[in-house]
């Protein structure tokens, strides 16, 4: 019996002991993930905070870098400063020894001229005397230049009247000069028109011949315009002799035209009524052959014999009276 209740509490107390550690897993299964999960959270903090921590003491070391570098360059301006004021001050304190010799030197001098003045004193009121002398007699001399600047003022005044009369002379002498300049043109050509009349014969004799064309005719058959005149010796009065040079001219038979109105290079010659084909009259642009003839009647024969026996110089002043109009 003792063995049994030993046997049966043996295993009771197994039981237990089972269960004990059954409940004991249990607890640890229910409570070690937690401290786990709770260990690796407060790990990751403080892994966290480490690595905030160390970007931290990076940037307060660059920080510190910075303001190393500024304090380094601020301490660096301070000693330029510092050796710039050092050399201004001992450039100074040169200057200032430099002055205080001068000043000895200038004292020195003052004193020296103090004593050559106290000598001078007779010689300075004698030249005192001397310039009011020669103040005195500088007096009238003043007055003597006001005068003569007063005189060279009016001259002056006269002077600018004369250059401007000048100038008005000028400009009538450059009229002039133009107005000779335009008269040597002219009488330049009338001299070289005059010479030409006289080098060449003043009219055209009896029997010579000109080739014309017609340059216009009167409708009524009373005249004609010739392109000849006194520069090719024709002369108011002269009468010529017609013919028609074309061959398909309406009348060979000859007319007679008489100048009645010369010009330099052309004339209006009538018709002589009686001679050639009746109502037959010239036209403008027909070719026609003059030929100086004789007086168609005595009476203006005897006219134009009188004409023909002037003197050349009659015909010249004809011509520059023909050129002037």
């Amino acid at each position: 019996m003792a063995c049994e209740k030993t046997k049966t509490l043996k295993s009771q107390i197994s039981r237990f002991f089972a269960w004990g550690l059954t409940l004991l897993a249990g607890i640890a299964f229910a409570i070690v993930p937690g401290i786990v999960a709770e260990k690796e959270e407060r790990r990751a903090d403080r892994e966290d905070s480490i690595e905030n921590l160390k970007k931290e003491m990076v940037v307060d070391e660059n920080a510190s870098k910075l303001a190393l570098a500024a304090v380094f360059r601020e301490i660096s301006e301070h000693r330029e400063a510092i050796d710039e004021a050092q050399g201004a001050f001992k450039e100074t304190k040169e200057k200032i020894d430099y002055l205080k010799s001068e000043l000895a030197k200038v004292a020195e001098e003052f004193k020296e001229a103090e004593t050559q003045s106290e000598g001078l004193v007779p010689s300075r009121l004698d030249a005192q005397s001397k310039l009011a002398e020669v103040n005195a007699r500088l007096g009238p001399l003043k007055t003597d230049a006001d005068g003569i600047a007063a005189t060279r003022k009016g001259l002056e005044v006269e002077l600018a009247g004369v250059q401007k009369e000048t100038q008005t002379l000028q400009s009538k002498l450059d009229k002039l000069i133009f107005a000779r300049e335009q008269i040597l043109v002219d009488f330049r050509d009338r001299e070289k028109f005059y010479r030409d009349s006289i080098k060449t014969p003043p009219w055209i004799y009896y029997a010579d011949k000109l080739n014309v064309t017609v340059t216009n005719a009167r409708p009524s058959g009373a005249g004609v315009f010739l392109p000849v005149g006194y520069q090719d010796g024709i002369k108011k009065g002269m009468e010529f002799l017609v013919r028609r040079t074309a061959p398909n001219a309406p009348s060979r038979r000859s007319r007679r035209l008489r100048a009645t109105l010369v010009q330099s290079n052309y004339c209006f010659a009538e018709e002589i009524p009686g001679f050639g084909e009746p109502n037959v009259f010239l036209k403008a642009d027909e070719q026609i052959e003059i030929e100086r003839s004789g007086d168609s009647t005595p009476e203006e024969g005897g006219t134009l014999d009188k004409e023909d026996d002037s003197a050349p110089e009659s015909n010249t002043s004809s011509d520059g009276v023909a050129t002037d109009s």
